[in-house]
């Protein structure tokens, strides 16, 4: 019996050990920020609430890819609910996720009082968007994880994949 239960633990940090190894091997394969079978990649920050868009690019000292207000028509002709302000990343759709995510941030970088004071009335988030052909994925290293956290930003993410045929 005590055999058998040293057996079973044996095992089983055999089991964990290949587990382990296989998830480093499919880390190598993958390299950070690349994504198997990518066709595109984009990122944006986005801040949504009730603060003006015209108010946060003076906050920011930047000018905005894209905005729009509370109470304007969506592409449904529905009504907007909150305000946004929108930066996307300039980098090409073939680039790697990580680095459309880490341009952004190089940009926030020395706005972090302005980031405190619209965080405390805004939501703020990175939203990414993947679209493969067929089976894919991403991952993002830590560094870009520790800066999404240290500037309080969400992580909102799209993934669309296509059969391959269009």
């Amino acid at each position: 019996m005590v055999n058998s239960d040293r057996d079973t633990a044996d095992n089983r940090d055999l089991s964990n050990e290949k587990i382990e190894r296989t998830a480093k091997e499919s880390a190598d394969r993958l390299k950070v920020g690349y994504i198997y079978n990518m066709l595109t990649t984009k990122a944006s920050i986005r801040i949504q609430g009730g603060l003006d868009p015209d108010e946060i690019s003076r906050m920011l000292a930047m000018v905005p890819t894209y905005t729009h207000r509370a109470g304007e028509p969506d592409r449904f002709g529905e009504a907007l609910r909150s305000n946004m302000w929108l930066l996307k990343s300039d980098l090409g759709n073939d680039k790697p996720l990580e680095q459309h995510v880490q341009s952004l941030f190089d940009k926030l970088r020395d706005q972090m009082p302005a980031i405190e004071e619209l965080r405390t009335g805004c939501k703020l988030d990175v939203f990414c968007s993947v679209t493969t052909k067929g089976q894919g994925g991403f991952s993002l290293p830590t560094s870009v994880l520790r800066n999404l956290s240290e500037l309080g930003f969400n992580l909102e993410v799209s993934i669309v994949a296509s059969d391959g045929d269009d």
